[in-house]
């Protein structure tokens, strides 16, 4: 029996090639561990321009049983186009799955939608089509449970690792995650729709770190929402880190879920880089936005990562409802302030399943077409092409206009 997993290319990336989808090498890990026999095959379509040619000769190497689909967002239009081509081209069963179906199950037409973490349910319809189990086109299989830990690896033997092109002070790099979910509930975030936030236990984290060191990487980025959540485990893995030789690594992390300990010992297992969600320098802006946080904590945390002599790079965003072109001037004049290694500036948009997507009246957005998937990710280097969406206080065409200035400021265009 044939898989085969294909990750679906995003034309709005900066970088479509900087590192291996995870999510389906997790997705292809537990199938080789639960369904022997099965021959796994995984097509990373990111960077491929003729990406429908690639999917059509790959096709062509073998007879498929089953074709599955990531889809975020960002790739609802490519997804569409490549589902379409597989069932035009194969008898495969078509699964889709990933956060955007998650959201809206049947946005992409395949055979079986699944909703939430995909891997036991994944896992289930290869033995079920093994069986001789027939899904009725449409069928959507919700995973009611979460996995606490899994007790399967990212199956990176299955695509080139060292084809990606991230890399952290010059040293070839790959992407680990550490935990599933967040523990925050912001309003402009499609985490509430996953189940509850777990951390993978520093043992865990321990093995697959030395797994990782032994296909030659000497640099990681930990790509956890939260990853200091937890101190105590933070400092194991830390001890991991420096037990297996790695020169560099960055994270990202929450400032409410810091303190003056782990800055220091994070330098020096050598973390070389973390980002902050800082998102305003006002706090009216982040009450309304949900983010359970004070620009009080922004700048602690800030200074406290910056006095342990790493760099700090933090997001901000603009025109989320209820701002006006006053709090938009003080969170540039708070980006001055903090003298930050880097920062990305993006534009409000409301990602689909977030709570400003389900209800955009409740939060004043005006104009907003909730179907228009293809725009509401059409975002390029620096946030250039992002929606703007009218609100109570400005035009989607003056925030426009604002982005473009405050980019400039920043010397971003």
């Amino acid at each position: 029996m044939n898989v085969l997993l294909i990750f679906p290319p995003s034309p709005f990336l900066e970088d479509a090639r900087s590192n291996p989808p995870l999510g389906i090498l997790y997705l292809a890990a537990a199938v080789e561990k639960y369904c022997g026999g099965v021959q796994v095959d995984v097509l990373d379509l990111g960077g491929d321009d003729n990406f429908l040619n690639t999917v059509s000769a790959k096709l062509r190497t073998k007879q498929y049983d089953i074709v599955g689909i990531s889809v975020c967002t960002v790739h609802y239009q490519t997804a569409t186009s490549i589902a379409t081509l597989v069932k035009c081209e194969s008898k495969a069963l078509v699964v889709t799955g990933g956060p955007h179906i998650t959201a809206l199950p049947k946005s992409i037409l395949s055979d079986v939608a699944v909703v939430g973490e995909g891997e036991e349910t994944f896992v289930h319809i290869v033995k079920s089509v093994e069986e001789g189990i027939i899904y009725e086109p449409g069928t959507v299989l919700r995973n009611r449970n979460y996995i606490v830990q899994p007790d399967w690896y990212p199956a990176r033997h299955l695509v080139d690792m060292h084809s990606y092109k991230l890399n952290i002070n010059g040293i070839p790099a790959t992407p680990i995650m550490t935990s599933r979910g967040c523990p925050s509930r912001c309003c402009f975030c499609m985490q509430g729709i996953w189940k509850k936030f777990r951390m993978f236990s520093p043992a865990y984290v321990r093995l697959e770190l030395r797994q990782i060191r032994d296909m030659g990487f000497e640099a990681v980025l930990f790509i956890d929402d939260t990853f200091t959540y937890d101190g105590v485990r933070l400092k194991e893995i830390c001890k991991s880190v420096k037990h297996y030789g790695f020169k560099a690594w960055r994270c990202w992390t929450r400032v409410d879920r810091v303190d003056e300990d782990m800055f220091p010992m994070m330098k020096d297992a050598g973390c070389v880089h973390v980002a902050f969600g800082i998102e305003s320098g006002s706090q009216h802006m982040l009450d309304v936005m949900g983010k359970g946080t004070t620009v009080e904590q922004n700048t602690h945390a800030i200074k406290l990562a910056q006095k342990a002599g790493l760099d700090v790079r933090a997001f901000f965003m603009i025109g989320f409802p209820g701002e006006t072109k006053e709090s938009i001037e003080t969170t540039m004049k708070y980006i001055q302030d903090m003298h930050l290694t880097d920062v990305t500036l993006f534009v409000f948009s409301p990602t689909v399943g977030c709570d400003t997507w389900m209800y955009p009246e409740k939060y004043g957005v005006k104009n907003f077409n909730r179907n228009d998937f293809e725009n509401q990710w059409r975002i390029g280097k620096d946030a250039m092409g992002s929606l703007y969406l009218d609100t109570e206080y400005m035009t989607g065409e003056e925030l426009k206009a604002i982005h473009i200035d405050c980019l400039k400021q920043l010397g971003k265009v």
